[in-house]
């Protein structure tokens, strides 16, 4: 395995893991949707997981590439390495946080797109 498939792959766990945490949320306190002990919950889970790794892990991993390209592109000879590590730190923070919106955002459409009512 390349480090690219490794990056990819990390892409996607952060949202397998929101979709498992948020949907087992979703379904224990939401009294209006089923249980979590229904066949609904498990192929919502189950499925999702996937579901999420794929489209919240492709969409982080198409910025990412883009916004490092852009650095890279953006760097001569006389650039200061400390400010391009400043910023390059707080691009990751802000990716991180729109890594969780993103997944977040993602759980509650499918989630009421399914099951509110």
């Amino acid at each position: 395995m390349s480090w690219e498939d490794d990056h990819k792959a990390e892409h996607g766990k952060l949202g397998t893991l929101i979709w498992l945490a948020g949907g087992i949320a979703l379904f224990v306190f939401d009294s209006s949707g089923p249980g979590l002990f229904s066949w609904q919950a498990f192929v919502f889970l189950a499925v999702g997981m996937f579901a999420s790794a794929i489209v919240v892990g492709g969409i982080n991993y198409f910025i990412q590439r883009r916004i490092a390209n852009f650095i890279v592109a953006s760097m001569d000879e006389a650039t200061d390495l400390n400010q391009v590590r400043r910023k390059t730190i707080l691009v990751g923070y802000v990716l991180l946080s729109l890594n969780l919106t993103i997944a977040i955002v993602f759980l509650l459409w499918v989630y009421n797109s399914f099951f509110w009512i």
